[in-house]
C-alpha cells in the first residue's frame, strides 16, 4: 500500500480535528470527555519515604599543608588532646619542616646605624619554639572555636623532638600517617597557654593565644655558631641540618585540642632564636618559620590518632566499614577532620519510574530535612557543631566518584560528584546544610534535580555521603578529605520515626502523571 505524502496526511489530520470540533455541542467539554472522568494529574506530599543511613569512618584523610594552589592545603594544624564521651579520644601531632629565609644572624642587627666593629661579638642567649593560634577579632564561642576546642585554662605538656629526616615536600601526608623516626629531645615543657589581646585601631583588637617551649641549648648553639659559615650557607643545608620538628602532646589528662597558626604571617609559628652584644648587651632575635615564603615550599600535617573504646556507640565502629545507624542508637554521627561521615540512599524512591506501569512522578520540590540534638551538653567548652555539612554523591558506600566533564546526572565537575544547588548555572556551590546557632539547627537542603534522577533510574546507584566542612577526592579508590581546622562534630536522629519530628526526613513535594 502506498503511503500519503507528508502534506496530505497533515491536511487530512486538520480536516479531521476541525469536523471533531464542530460536532460536539460543546467545545468545553473536549477535555472532559478524553478524561473519561478520571483525574490524570494529581499532587502529593510525603515525608516518610525510608532513608537507608550508616556512618563511614574514612581512612584516607589528607590536611598536608603541600602548596598555595593545591585543594589539599590544609588551614591550620592541631595540638592537643581531647576527650569527648560520645567520640572518644584524639591525641593530634604536628610534623613540621623549619625554614631559613636566609638571613644571617647578623642581618637583624638595626640596619640604621650598622657597626660592622661587631661582627664576632654576638653573645648566645636561648631558643624558644612559639607556638600561636589564629587571630580572632570576636570573642563569642564560633570565634573562639577557631582557637581551641576544651578546656583552654589548663595546662600542657609540650614535646619537642628532631625528626631524623626531612618531610617530603612532593608527598601527600595522611592523619593515619605512621609516627616519624625522631633523633633527639630538643625541650618539653609544662605550658599554660596566654590569653593575648593586641590592639590594632580605635577600640579594635585582635586576639590570640601563644605557647612558649624553650628548647635546649646545645641546639640553639648549633644555629648561632654556625650561622653565616658554609654549614649554613644555604636554604638547603639549614633545612638538612635541622631535618624537622615533631610537637606533641605528653599529658594525657589534658582536655583542650589547639589550632596552631602556620600560615606565613606575623602571627604565625616559629622558632626564636635570641642573641646579645657583648658590648652593649642590646637583645637581638632572629625568626624561623614553620611555614616556607613562598608557601608552596612548606610543609607540614597533623597526625590525628582516635580511640573509640569506652564510648556508647562507636567503639565498634571500623574504617571503611559502614555501620548501619540502627547499630548506633538509631543516631547519625559526623565529625570534621577524622573523616566521619554518613552515608544516606532512599531505596524506594529509586528507579520507581522504571517499575510504574500506570503512572510517572515528577518532582516539584526535594527537601532534606533533620534537627541535630542539643549540642550544649554533648560537646564542652568552646566547641560549636560543623559550619556546614556537605552532599556529595557517592561512587560506593566508601569512597566518591573521580575523574572530570560531565556525570550522568548533567552536573559539571572537576574532581569528585557534588551536589550542586536547584539552579540553571553550574557554577553553583555544591550542595550545603548552614548551622543557625541561634536557632541550634540547620538550613534545609534543596535536591530535587537529584532526586528526579534518583526515580527516573538514571542516577549512579549509589546514595549520598554527608560530611563536615570537608573538601574531598577520590583517588585510586582511596577517599581524601581535607579538613578544616577543628573536630567539630554534631549528632543527628536517622529516619527511624522513633526520633519524631527531629529525624531525617525527605519533604516530596511531587505530582504523578497518570499514563495513557
Amino acid at each position: 500500500m502506498k503511503s500519503l505524502p507528508v502534506s496530505s496526511l497533515r491536511t487530512f489530520l486538520l480536516a479531521l480535528v476541525g469536523l471533531f470540533l464542530f460536532s460536539c455541542d460543546d467545545p468545553y467539554k473536549v477535555g472532559l470527555d478524553l478524561q473519561k472522568n478520571e483525574q490524570l494529574i494529581k499532587t502529593y506530599f510525603k515525608d516518610d519515604h525510608p532513608i537507608a543511613t550508616s556512618v563511614v569512618l574514612m581512612d584516607s584523610i589528607s590536611n598536608t599543608d603541600r602548596d598555595a594552589t593545591t585543594s589539599l592545603r590544609a588551614t591550620r594544624a592541631m595540638l592537643g588532646i581531647l576527650k569527648d564521651p560520645q567520640f572518644g579520644t584524639t591525641k593530634a601531632t604536628i610534623y613540621s619542616k623549619v625554614h631559613w629565609d636566609g638571613r644571617k644572624i647578623l642581618d637583624s642587627v638595626d640596619r640604621a646605624s650598622p657597626d660592622v666593629s661587631l661582627i664576632g661579638l654576638e653573645a648566645y642567649d636561648s631558643v624558644v619554639l612559639r607556638l600561636r593560634t589564629p587571630l580572632i577579632s570576636n570573642t563569642d564561642a564560633i570565634s573562639l572555636n577557631r582557637m581551641a576546642e576544651g578546656d583552654t585554662s589548663a595546662t600542657l605538656i609540650i614535646r619537642v623532638e628532631r625528626l631524623a629526616q626531612e618531610l617530603d615536600t612532593t608527598k601527600t601526608y595522611f592523619i593515619n600517617h605512621p609516627d616519624l623516626p625522631v633523633t633527639e629531645l630538643l625541650g618539653s615543657a609544662t605550658v599554660k597557654p596566654i590569653f593575648r589581646k593586641t590592639a590594632v585601631g580605635n577600640n579594635t583588637f585582635v586576639y590570640h593565644y601563644e605557647m612558649r617551649v624553650r628548647l635546649n641549648d646545645d641546639f640553639g648553639r648549633s644555629i648561632f655558631d654556625k650561622s653565616g659559615k658554609p654549614e649554613l650557607a644555604t636554604k638547603a643545608a639549614f633545612e638538612n641540618m635541622i631535618k624537622g620538628l615533631k610537637i606533641s602532646v605528653e599529658n594525657t589528662n589534658s582536655t583542650a585540642l589547639w589550632n596552631i597558626d602556620l600560615n606565613l604571617s606575623s602571627n604565625s609559628s616559629g622558632i626564636d632564636l635570641f642573641y646579645r652584644y657583648k658590648s652593649s648587651n642590646k637583645a637581638q632575635s632572629v625568626t624561623y618559620n614553620l611555614t616556607a615564603n613562598p608557601v608552596a615550599q612548606a610543609q607540614w600535617f597533623t597526625k590525628l590518632e582516635t580511640d573509640y573504646n569506652g564510648t556508647p556507640f562507636l567503639s565498634k565502629i571500623k574504617k571503611n566499614e559502614p555501620m548501619p545507624t540502627s547499630n548506633l542508637g538509631n543516631q547519625l554521627f559526623i565529625q570534621d577532620g577524622t573523616g566521619l561521615g554518613v552515608h544516606l540512599d532512599f531505596p524506594t524512591l529509586r528507579g520507581l519510574n522504571k517499575n510504574d506501569k500506570d503512572s510517572l512522578t515528577v518532582v516539584n520540590r526535594a527537601e532534606l530535612y533533620f534537627e541535630p540534638l542539643n549540642n550544649a551538653a554533648m560537646v564542652g567548652a568552646n566547641q560549636t557543631p560543623p559550619s556546614e555539612l556537605f552532599l556529595y554523591i557517592a561512587a560506593s558506600p566508601t569512597t566518591l566518584a573521580s575523574g572530570s566533564g560531565k556525570t550522568n546526572l548533567g552536573y559539571e565537575y572537576s574532581f569528585l560528584y557534588p551536589i550542586l544547588r536547584d539552579a540553571a548555572n553550574n557554577s553553583e556551590p555544591p550542595l550545603y546544610f548552614t548551622y543557625i546557632p541561634t536557632a541550634i539547627t540547620y538550613s534545609n537542603g534543596f535536591l530535587s534535580k537529584y532526586i528526579q534522577n534518583l526515580i527516573d533510574g538514571t542516577d549512579n546507584g549509589k546514595g549520598l555521603f554527608m560530611v563536615a566542612g570537608f573538601t574531598l577526592s577520590s583517588t585510586q579508590g582511596a577517599l581524601i578529605v581535607k579538613h578544616d581546622y577543628a573536630l567539630n562534630k554534631v549528632i543527628i536522629p536517622d529516619g527511624n520515626p522513633i526520633n519524631g519530628n527531629k529525624r531525617l526526613r525527605l519533604k516530596l513535594y511531587y505530582t504523578k502523571v497518570k499514563k495513557i
